[in-house]
């Protein structure tokens, strides 16, 4: 088995172990054995257990941004887009190849996030603060155009943030428990179309 694959499937094997089992639950012997190895030949790949887990964190992180709207992106998608489009474009949806990875590491984020300094400013910082921002951005845009009402963006962006991982938790726990995966998905979608409608019509609560 070469080395990088290894590494790999050790990484996914955690990934998968510690959302269902919790962090501080899995030893590295389990883990090792997911894979087939020895214990002794997964210190190869990782240093400690801690190593595993701010790698997930860093994966988890890396491709949240990616779901980010940047500045030159809505700068770019305005020009192109429909209003409509353009706020759904800020609802955090994961493609089919990031789902199930997404779907765990967010569980192990928030079940660690009291105990572990990296979790709870994956929380703090970039779940809420950049999502926000980046939200902001796009309301402060589209009124600038005149293409929504005037609204206050600085309390709508947090209230569409936390309306979405709120969304998303209940989703996660629908996820875990069995529950269809497309009623939860389809009552996820509801929110933030109820957002979108929120924002075009700048009827916000």
């Amino acid at each position: 088995m070469r080395r990088s694959n290894t590494k790999e499937k050790l990484f996914h094997a955690a990934v998968r172990l510690f959302s269902e089992n919790g962090y501080h639950s899995v030893s590295m012997r389990e883990i090792a054995a997911a894979v087939g190895i020895t214990e002794a030949a997964i210190y190869r790949h990782f240093e400690n257990k801690e190593a595993i887990l701010n790698e997930i964190l860093a994966v988890f992180k890396r491709k949240l941004e990616g779901y980010l709207l940047t500045k030159s992106q809505v700068d770019t998608y305005i020009e192109t887009d429909t209003t409509r489009r353009l706020l759904q474009r800020c609802i955090g949806r994961f493609t089919e190849e990031d789902t199930l990875f997404m779907i765990r590491a967010y569980r192990i984020v928030y079940m660690e996030h009291l105990t572990n300094e990296t979790a709870m400013n994956l929380i703090i910082s970039h779940l809420h603060d950049a999502t926000a921002k980046s939200i902001r951005y796009v309301l402060d845009k589209l009124i600038e155009r005149g293409r929504i009402p005037t609204l206050d963006t600085c309390f709508f962006s947090m209230l569409w943030t936390q309306s979405m991982f709120s969304g998303a938790v209940v989703w996660l726990s629908h996820y875990i428990g069995g529950y269809p995966e497309e009623a939860s998905a389809a009552e996820y979608n509801a929110v933030a179309e109820r957002l979108v409608d929120m924002a075009m019509s700048g009827k916000v609560p």
